[in-house]
């Protein structure tokens, strides 16, 4: 400081500089899919999509890296980031885990005798050999799976089917879904609103229209997966 007639004096002072900045996250939703062992993992790469800090990002963790069969479908997971200075912050993102591995068939030859009627029959367990599958078998079928005179003799080929837990799931939710929505579209059409049925209101239509386009895209994604 120098006052009016030049005389001048400086005293030292501290300016303590603080960063409360928290990280900026940025994620991106990912898919993986299963391995052999029915098992999925992911990195904090594979959910960040440019995460940033000015002062840098000293660390970045995800809270679910790795999966398994019970999995299967969308997953939410959290992205954190912690700067140099201590901040966090974090953002969700969806992995979605996808079986695509198929069973494991194996079976075995056997020996089937006819009944006095002259027919015979097998189940899917007479042929399975111990069939596998990582994420567990949701159903056996072999077909053809009855026989009569006219076998006899013959090499007879049948033809063992395993259908996992995935797929055998996907079936059954897909079943309880469509059950709900004729149910839901055979209420609408019988209930009446302002002397109207409301299956005839825009509202419900829409409603109706994107379940119906959500069952369908589950049923092919079944189709795919079985």
């Amino acid at each position: 400081v120098v006052d009016v007639n030049g005389n001048s004096s400086s005293a030292n002072a501290t300016v303590t500089v603080l960063d409360t900045v928290k990280p900026v996250v940025i994620t991106k939703n990912t898919t993986i899919y299963l391995d052999a062992s029915g098992s999925a993992s992911i990195t904090v790469d594979s959910v960040d999509n440019g995460s940033a800090d000015a002062c840098g990002i000293a660390t970045r963790r995800v809270s679910k890296s790795t999966f398994d069969c019970t999995n299967v479908g969308a997953n939410t997971v959290s992205l954190k980031a912690i700067d140099v200075n201590g901040n966090s912050s974090s953002s969700n993102a969806t992995v979605t885990v996808v079986d695509t591995v198929k069973p494991v068939v194996t079976t075995q030859n056997i020996t089937v005798y006819l009944d006095a009627s002259g027919n015979a029959s097998i189940t899917a367990a007479d042929v399975n050999n111990g069939s596998t599958d990582s994420c567990g078998i949701f159903s056996l079928d072999v077909t053809p799976n009855t026989f009569n005179c006219s076998n006899v003799g013959a090499v007879n080929t049948v033809t063992l089917k395993a259908i996992d837990n995935t797929a055998g799931t996907l079936k059954y939710t897909l079943g309880l879904a469509q059950g709900a929505y004729e149910a839901a579209l055979h209420y609408a059409q019988e209930r009446r609103a302002f002397g109207a049925s409301i299956s005839t209101f825009q509202a419900i239509q829409w409603k109706l229209a994107d379940n119906a386009m959500r069952i369908e895209a589950a049923r092919l994604l079944t189709y795919r997966a079985a």
